[in-house]
């Protein structure tokens, strides 16, 4: 619901406030492996197992909760309703914007940046 432009600038202050946070991924061979849902899951476990300081408890924007070294639970829509979350989704997708752009321009040609709305970012 954010613009690229407003995600940049809340991603800043979420780092900066922020006790601790990670950035995981899956590789496209677990998704292929895996399924999409189950390599979201894993990149989930490996974000929070990053985490500098360690987490007590876990909330998961969805259904579907990851194995976790945690307990936790799921929150449908979590994004609008929990702060974490939306600050979470807020690093996830400044990263991905970050992957993007990148590519984009490795890539001249394919249109990236522009898939995601960054052409102006």
């Amino acid at each position: 619901m954010l613009s690229a432009e407003r995600r940049e600038e809340l991603a800043v202050r979420i780092r900066e406030r922020a006790i601790a946070y990670a950035i995981a991924e899956a590789s496209v061979e677990e998704i292929d492996t895996l399924n999409i849902l189950q390599a979201t899951l894993l990149a989930m476990r490996r974000a929070v197992e990053r985490l500098q300081v360690a987490a007590d408890y876990a909330l998961v924007d969805g259904n579907q909760m990851p194995r976790l070294p945690i307990p936790g639970r799921t929150i449908i829509a979590g994004d609008a309703t929990e702060k974490c979350i939306s600050a979470a989704s807020i690093l996830a997708k400044t990263a991905r914007d970050a992957l993007m752009r990148n590519f984009d321009q490795q890539h001249p040609g394919y249109g990236f940046a522009a898939a995601h709305g960054l052409w102006d970012a």
